[in-house]
């Protein structure tokens, strides 16, 4: 009877450090150290764990180093606690499902085999009903060890308590679905009293993932007291000294001596031994478990519900961690840095000192290019602008756009950015007439005279929407849109000469009669963004002297970008969106661009479609003269008048019409190779260096050349697009090489 009613009567919620300490025992399969659990070694993890219980708290983070204690000591101490005393279903996910396996061999099945309370209520043999390595049941609850690679596995339970071990090595978006660090939170909706716990060790500045996290919360810091001066203070590694001696050269660490490494107080200079360090540590978890103000686990930010910790070996007790040991490694470090390799310093930082590593970048601050933007409206091309192309990076929900006027020497400037909402997936949708009124609209030059995109470069890159995306590009391939992907692995030239059609291939692209254009993102956002020391087109500037000193200024010239004062404030934040870093799963010693935590990066994209497009009209290779007639073309709008240029508008007006009443009435057949890659290739390029045709040349209507072919009708919403003004100022290739007789599905110019 008394067995039966214990079996009713839940276990008292005593707090997790001390459960452990007086139930758990640990195995001599998992620790060098096996027996009954003590936090002699760890005593500054105590309070991380019992944050678990903390009134208020729904969740924890713990940024760390590699090796403090972290995972025996708080995420398996954590789940014998919830199996014994608070049952619920509990899910913890690694970066992958080996890992699961792993953790449940080296760690969790031991702890369960030898901790008496546990091995009664945890079964783990795999001849018991659902019982495999990744699965586990319990009265109350189960525990799924699942890998952050699939969304199915990360979606496929709902749980009480979520644990996540390392986030920076977990995917970052998996099947286009987002974050699994984010995704698994879902799994907590279910449920009331949810708890999540993540812990890992950071990567890099921008990128990590547990770093973000870290910064919704408490960030709580220990706090260690001198015993000389009774202050106390974080320990940082600024404050770690040792001597040199100038008669000593060693390979490695140079006239260093690492052995004589001690810690200097803030508040009254001394020198700590590393033994002083030590027993000041374990003083300060003391004071704090005896109620001491000031000392130990200090919060240094507003509490929001979720309690994080800053761990690092300077707060270890480990003798790997002690000083001698750390300013060893930092010695190493710094000597493989000095010859090229910074590897060994990115590790230093993230696996000592627990800190996310720092790139150095040359992209200027949010605030200087705020500062940095013009007088000039949107929609409106500068002096300097003339010609025009636009970059579209498609999302699930909505397609961004950016135009943008190039002039001599790659000087560009913004003319539009925004983004259209749609359902993209659907090429019928409301969303693709709203980019082509964009692809076709007039956009005014300072001096009056309308221009038009010659060149837009759309992304094709997610299966999902490429389908829509190349009945785009197929539809107005005449008028100079082209699909892109970015190359696999970012590099090669930013514009490149595209595969041709396999009528036998079985890709998208090939069955709306398509080439896809690789581009090379790398080298497009180091010319656009820049890295190490090395600045990229936002920071280009100039030394001049005003005022008797020198003094850097952004201008015009060469390579200039400019945009305008109204432009979206998110447009900074997404044009400094990606910092060019080591990649897990790629060579070491090569540098990629990766997104940072948080940002989005679509017009960043964008400009670098933009300037793929601009590469496509070979507008780097213009000669001086062809920059001038364009330009002459511009500040003398008067070389044809306005009544003779609507007066040819009117003509091909009509000369469509009647080309699709002979069409109608079987007198004519439109051509059926009107449409062939080498027509449209000449009906969007230049040769480079060639000046834009004559204005008579260009104002010719395309329709009906030599009676002998006839252009079909279109709706009449589409006659502007080709606005002989623009064709006779501005030239750009259109008009007169237009094939004679577009089909209906490239939509012709008129």
């Amino acid at each position: 009877m008394a067995r039966v009613w214990a079996a009713f009567v839940p276990t008292p919620r005593i707090p997790p450090s001390e459960w452990a300490e007086t139930k758990r025992y640990i195995s001599a399969r998992s620790a060098e150290m096996w027996g009954k659990f003590e936090w002699t070694m760890v005593p500054q993890l105590r309070a991380v764990l019992d944050a678990f219980n903390e009134p208020g708290v729904r969740g924890v983070r713990v940024q760390k180093g590699s090796q403090g204690g972290y995972t025996e000591s708080i995420l398996v101490n954590l789940l014998g606690y919830i199996i014994d005393v608070c049952p619920a279903p509990i899910l913890v996910m690694f970066p992958k499902a080996d890992k699961g396996k792993e953790f449940n061999l080296e760690r969790f099945e031991p702890m369960i085999e030898v901790t008496p309370c546990l091995a009664e209520k945890v079964p783990l043999k795999s001849r018991e009903k659902g019982i495999t390595q990744l699965f586990k049941v319990f009265a109350g609850g189960w525990i799924k060890f699942v890998g952050s690679h699939t969304p199915d596995a990360v979606k496929s339970s709902s749980a009480r308590y979520v644990f996540v071990e390392e986030p920076d090595d977990c995917e970052t978006d998996v099947k286009g679905q987002g974050r699994t660090v984010k995704l698994i939170r879902e799994r907590l909706k279910t449920y009331f009293d949810t708890m999540s716990v993540m812990g890992g060790t950071p990567t890099l500045e921008g990128l990590s993932a547990i770093a973000d996290e870290m910064l919704l919360t408490d960030q709580r810091k220990f706090f260690v007291r001198c015993n000389h001066c009774g202050h106390a203070a974080p320990l940082v590694w600024e404050n770690v000294k040792w001597r040199s001696d100038e008669t000593v050269t060693h390979p490695v660490y140079g006239h260093a001596l690492p052995e004589t490494a001690a810690y200097e107080c803030d508040g009254c200079g001394v020198l700590w031994s590393p033994s002083e360090k030590d027993n000041n540590i374990r003083a300060s978890c003391d004071a704090q478990a005896a109620g001491e103000p000031g000392v130990g686990w200090l919060p240094t930010a507003p509490f929001t519900g979720l309690a994080g910790f800053y761990m690092s070996d300077l707060i270890s007790l480990f003798p790997g961690a002690a000083l001698p040991e750390l300013v060893k490694k930092y010695l190493e470090a710094q000597h493989q840095a000095a010859a090229g390799d910074n590897n060994a310093l990115v590790e230093f930082y993230n696996n000592q000192l627990g800190l996310p590593f720092r790139f150095k970048s040359p992209v200027p601050e949010i605030e200087e290019l705020e500062q940095r933007a013009e007088a000039y409206e949107e929609f409106t091309v500068p002096w300097g602008g003339l010609r025009l192309t636009a970059g579209v990076d498609v999302q699930g929900d909505r397609l961004a756009v950016k135009v943008v006027a190039w002039g001599r020497g790659e000087e560009s400037w913004r003319v539009f950015a925004g983004e259209i909402y749609g359902n993209v997936v659907d090429h019928s949708d409301p969303v693709w007439d709203e980019l082509e009124e964009f692809l076709f609209r007039e956009y005014r030059h300072v001096s009056g005279v309308d221009m038009y995109i010659e060149c837009m470069s759309i992304d094709a890159s997610d299966g999902n929407t490429s389908d829509a995306v190349y009945h785009f590009a197929r539809k107005h391939k005449a008028h100079g849109v082209i699909a892109v992907k970015g190359a696999s692995d970012g590099g090669g030239e930013i514009f490149r000469v595209p595969k041709p059609v396999d009528p036998n291939s079985r890709s998208k692209a090939s069955k709306y009669g398509l080439q896809v254009y690789m581009v090379g993102t790398e080298k497009a956002k180091d010319l656009i963004i820049g890295y190490g020391e090395f600045g990229g087109r936002l920071k280009l500037s100039e030394l001049r002297e005003i005022g008797g000193e020198r003094v850097t200024v952004t201008g015009t010239g060469p390579g200039r970008m400019h945009w305008y004062r109204g432009i979206r404030g998110d447009w900074f934040k997404q044009i400094t969106s990606e910092v060019k870093a080591p990649m897990k799963g790629r060579p070491r010693n090569k540098l990629y661009w990766q997104v940072k935590q948080g940002v989005r990066n679509e017009f960043l994209d964008c400009e670098v479609y933009a300037l793929h497009a601009a590469r496509k009209l070979r507008i780097n290779l213009m000669s001086d003269a062809a920059w001038s007639a364009y330009e002459q073309r511009i500040r003398q709008p008067d070389m044809v008048t306005m009544a003779q240029l609507r007066a040819q508008q009117e003509a091909a007006d009509q000369a469509a019409r009647d080309a699709a009443a002979n069409i109608r009435s079987g007198d004519a057949e439109p051509d059926a190779e009107q449409d062939s890659e080498m027509n449209t290739a000449a009906a969007t390029e230049a040769a480079p260096g060639e000046a834009p045709p004559s204005a008579s040349a260009a104002a010719t209507p395309a329709a009906g050349a030599g009676g002998a072919k006839a252009v079909p009708a279109v709706k009449p919403k589409r006659a502007p697009r080709q606005d002989p003004l623009a064709v006779a100022l501005l030239g750009g290739g259109r008009s007169s090489k237009q094939p004679a007789a577009p089909s209906a599905d490239d939509s012709p110019w008129m």
